[in-house]
């Protein structure tokens, strides 16, 4: 059985319908990073020989991504070009101008005018999940003064990142972009 067979049948056996069953299993224990604070237990049938950690699986699922790369990185300029109409049409600010030179790890968006956390709850209301540009700016972090990085700290109170994962469907991003031209 090759990783990817191993994979898919985990992905297919993961939960707790696997527990109840009466076939033997193999028992293979997954450590979680220290952050999530728990071990994730699977079993696996007729494979005793595999002794996989979460890296491996991090791996295997790394691998399979680079083999789809050309296609997630077009999608993601579709999206963007739709983001950029959206934003393009309203007062908001992205620092992106062109899909076909940026590329897309994140869209972030700045509101001028109004709170993160008043345009957090409007994200919320329409069920869009939006993150922070970043958790903490590094002169913070440093503990530095604030107005030497004006920049940096206008993005971290003023950005938000939604969503441009290449698997929103076209009605989701259609939804993004109207919910971005009406933020004013």
């Amino acid at each position: 059985m090759t990783n990817q067979e191993v994979l898919v049948d985990l992905k297919s056996k993961f939960g707790k319908d696997i527990l109840s069953s009466t076939e033997p299993y193999q028992m293979l224990t997954i450590e979680i990073p220290s952050g999530l604070n728990r071990e994730v237990i699977l079993y696996l049938k007729d494979h005793p020989k595999f002794d996989y950690n979460l890296v491996d699986y991090q791996a295997a699922l790394g691998i399979e991504q680079l083999s789809k790369l050309g296609v997630i990185l077009e999608r993601k300029k579709k999206i963007a070009t739709a983001y950029l109409q959206a934003v393009q049409n309203s007062r908001l600010e992205t620092y992106f101008e062109s899909p076909q030179e940026d590329t897309f790890q994140r869209f972030p968006i700045l509101v001028s005018g109004q709170g993160y956390e008043e345009i957090l709850r409007y994200f919320k209301s329409i069920h869009i999940g939006t993150q922070r540009t970043t958790d903490e700016p590094l002169h913070r972090v440093l503990e530095e003064n604030p107005l030497e990085y004006p920049n940096a700290e206008r993005l971290f109170q003023r950005g938000h990142c939604i969503p441009i994962y290449p698997n929103l469907t076209k009605d989701n991003v259609q939804r993004i972009a109207t919910a971005i031209r009406r933020i004013y």
